[in-house]
């Protein structure tokens, strides 16, 4: 697992290391899906549109709390790992624009050869 945050196709990732255990809070790019995972076991999935959530759970004895959002409208986002009310570690990563865009124009161009190549011919 990255120490970094890392992108995958539906998700940014924050990866943490606490006490043994891995967590990784996943928030989607494309929705408003939240995932927590701990140890390899799914402990939080629901759609939020909060700009700034938190979970909260124990482990080893200590308990944790996550806290995840956008920093701003400009596409910043941030996860932070606090045990027992101390701050541990946390991540701020930008979005990563250039593939939406590199996404939105080839969505505009299929949907240009679509209208040209079948729907022009019928109107």
């Amino acid at each position: 697992m990255n120490a970094k945050p890392f992108f995958t196709k539906k998700y940014l990732n924050f990866p943490f290391f606490y006490q043994g255990a891995q967590i990784l809070v996943q928030m989607g790019i494309w929705s408003s899906r939240e995932i927590v995972w701990i140890n390899d076991e799914k402990l939080l999935d629901r759609k939020s549109w909060n700009f700034t959530n938190s979970f909260e759970t124990e482990i080893e004895g200590s308990k944790i709390k996550l806290t995840y959002g956008a920093v701003s409208k400009r596409g910043m986002y941030f996860c932070r790992l606090e045990a027992d009310g101390e701050h541990i570690d946390e991540h701020i990563q930008g979005a990563n624009w250039s593939i939406n865009i590199l996404i939105l124009l080839l969505f505009a161009l299929m949907g240009g050869l679509f209208g040209y190549f079948v729907l022009g011919p019928i109107l």
